[in-house]
C-alpha cells in the first residue's frame, strides 16, 4: 500500500465504465465526486452509527490526473476533524490500473458533513460518538 494512505481506509471501489466517460474519453469529474460524496457518507455513517447527515462542504478539489476506461476507482477516507455537529473527512483518490502496473492517486479534496434533527437544524454530537471518535 502507498506510504500516503497508510493512515486511510478504502471505503468503495468502482470500475470506470463508458457511462462515466465525459467527451473526452476520460472520467467525468462530475461522477467522481457523486461517487466520493456516496463513499464518504457511508465513511461518516459507519462512524458516528446515524443517517441523519448531509454533505456540507466539499473543500477545495484538486483533479491530478484522469481517469481512464476499465480503470479501478479507489476512494480513500480518514477522519479529520470533529466539531460540535460536523465532521470533516481528508479523501484520496486513487486509480488501481491492475495489470501489474501501480497505484496513483487522481483527485483529493476534504469533504464535511454535519447531523441534523428532523428539521433540517444542526445537531450536536452525542457523548458517545465523541468518546468514540476522539479517544486514541
Amino acid at each position: 500500500m502507498n506510504n500516503e494512505l497508510s493512515d486511510f481506509e478504502r471505503c468503495d471501489r468502482r470500475l470506470i465504465m463508458y457511462p462515466d466517460l465525459n467527451a473526452q474519453g476520460r472520467l467525468f469529474g462530475g461522477r467522481l465526486l457523486e461517487w466520493v460524496d456516496t463513499a464518504v457518507a457511508g465513511f461518516v455513517i459507519d462512524l458516528t452509527d446515524t443517517k441523519d447527515v448531509v454533505t456540507v462542504k466539499f473543500s477545495e478539489v484538486i483533479f491530478e490526473a484522469p481517469g481512464q476506461l476499465n480503470d479501478v476507482v479507489e476512494i480513500w477516507c480518514r477522519l479529520d476533524k470533529l466539531g460540535r455537529s460536523s465532521v470533516t473527512v481528508s479523501v484520496q483518490v486513487m486509480v488501481n490500473p491492475c495489470a501489474g502496473r501501480p497505484r496513483y492517486r487522481i483527485c483529493r479534496c476534504q469533504v464535511t458533513f454535519v447531523q441534523t434533527d428532523g428539521s433540517n437544524r444542526s445537531l450536536p454530537w452525542g457523548e458517545a460518538v465523541r468518546q468514540r471518535l476522539v479517544s486514541p
